[in-house]
């Protein structure tokens, strides 16, 4: 799972999992991500995910976005890699394995030849005998 840490002067403000394809960028409330400073385009950048891997895209902004230190127009992320909007930085981080928050899933093979269907049980039998024993009998 990708995520970006919004900062301020080296102060983590709030987290954000990057979950959808695009995630926007802006000072206007429109944007995923809202960054209310003048420094900041209405419209500033957007996160692209393409399966796992997610770009930055500068949107036309007036004072542009940088990925570690340099303006970019659109830059695959690294891990660890910092993006400058304004005067915030978003820190940006990719989980080893992907971390998507689904279970995995097995695979199992289907067998090869039918399993035949089990053997049908024996009827239990039940006998009875003949009591040998004497029979007790009330004198009159």
């Amino acid at each position: 799972m990708a995520r970006v840490l919004l900062c301020l002067d080296g102060n983590v403000i709030k987290e954000v999992r990057l979950v959808r394809d695009r995630t926007t960028v802006g000072r206007r409330p429109s944007n995923d991500i809202q960054i209310e400073n003048l420094a900041v385009s209405g419209e500033h950048a957007m996160f692209n995910r393409v399966g796992r891997d997610v770009f930055i895209e500068d949107l036309g902004s007036t004072n542009g976005t940088l990925v570690n230190g340099k303006p970019v127009q659109r830059q695959l992320l690294n891990d660890g890699d910092e993006i400058v909007v304004g005067k915030y930085q978003l820190k940006f981080w990719q989980d080893a394995d992907g971390g998507e928050d689904f279970e995995k899933t097995m695979m199992l093979q289907a067998p090869t030849r039918p399993i035949p269907p089990p053997a049908p049980r024996a009827a239990a039998v039940v006998t009875t005998r003949p009591s040998t024993a004497p029979v007790a009998t009330r004198p009159a």
